[in-house]
């Protein structure tokens, strides 16, 4: 089943305070989207540096599919356009491949998810392959920069044409 149940009180505040306040067309800038199976393998996601897993607590994924519905029944008559990136604490083979196939059948744009400790050459890939310009998370967990390694935040800062969203760990 995809969506979400909504009540007749749901129905009651959207009608009553939300509908004619919100715009006819919104942007969902930061959307995470998965599927079961895609978890990384083992204990590896349970020990990851920088990531939570509390949002499996409410759901064990969030396919397109159930996202769209979902803003079907919370937002009527209004349209939501997200920006599609998978979940971090999932396998990102699996779960960027899901993103992108999912972005381009919607005709949505998406972000190409990364971890601290993703591969500079994984990184070069995806910005050949997908077209990755913009670098979300930026410094969220992520190790420094050594001279032999430069890792994801090095390989980032390196290239001429990335946008940053930045978030610093304090």
């Amino acid at each position: 089943m995809f969506g979400i149940n909504v009540t007749e009180y749901d129905k009651f505040i959207y009608e009553e305070y939300l509908r004619d306040f919100l715009p006819d067309r919104m942007i969902d800038i930061h959307v995470h989207i998965w599927k079961e199976g895609m978890e990384r393998a083992g204990d590896e996601s349970k020990n990851r540096k920088g990531m939570v897993d509390w949002t499996k607590l409410v759901a064990p994924d969030c396919s397109i599919e159930d996202l769209m519905k979902s803003y079907e029944q919370m937002f009527p008559g209004k349209s939501v356009k997200p920006v599609l990136m998978g979940w971090p604490s999932c396998d990102l083979d699996k779960v960027n491949r899901y993103a992108i196939d999912c972005a381009k059948s919607y005709g949505l744009p998406a972000f190409y998810c990364t971890s601290w400790d993703t591969p500079a050459e994984d990184i070069r890939k995806a910005m050949q392959e997908v077209g990755l310009d913009i670098v979300t998370h930026l410094c969220n967990g992520m190790r420094g920069i050594h001279h032999r390694n430069v890792g994801a935040l090095g390989q980032y800062l390196l290239e001429d044409n990335l946008r940053y969203e930045l978030i610093t760990d304090l």
